[in-house]
């Protein structure tokens, strides 16, 4: 195809934007670059990281004496999930003992001890055997 078929090939509205004088031309490019900055944004932003799963130890992780309500919070909802664990109905029981509550405090010890009694022979934490015996003795004597 010769250069003037070419031409004669595009239709009018091409040939009148080849002869338009610059500023009248649309811009080359325009949506391709648009696009182009749409994906780069979008590539860009975060996916919100997956939540932790609450383990059976994190009554006791990050406390801070400033603020027992959040890690008494935390600690309830440990117990919720692990409902037939004695050890953070224990931990629990430290974190209202440090609230000043000693009669949730003394529930929890009971609850704890109660669980520690139902749990099969061989696999009772001797020191939390310990720790919920002492705490108990504590719990008589002060109620």
């Amino acid at each position: 195809m010769s250069h003037v078929s070419w031409l004669v090939a595009l239709p009018p509205s091409s040939l009148a934007q080849l002869h338009a004088p610059r500023t009248q031309r649309r811009p080359r490019g325009t949506w391709a670059t648009a696009l182009a900055a749409l994906m780069l944004l979008a590539g860009c932003s975060e996916a919100p990281l997956p939540e932790r799963i609450l383990r059976r130890d994190d009554c006791l992780r990050d406390v801070r004496l400033d603020n027992l309500k959040q890690a008494l919070s935390t600690c309830n909802q440990v117990v919720a999930r692990f409902p037939a664990d004695p050890a953070p109905r224990h931990e629990r029981s430290l974190l209202h003992s440090l609230a000043g509550d000693d009669t949730a405090a003394c529930r929890d010890s009971a609850e704890a001890s109660r669980l520690l009694q139902q749990a099969k022979p061989g696999s009772v934490d001797r020191l939390l055997q310990s720790e919920l015996t002492v705490r108990q003795r504590s719990c008589l004597t002060s109620g």
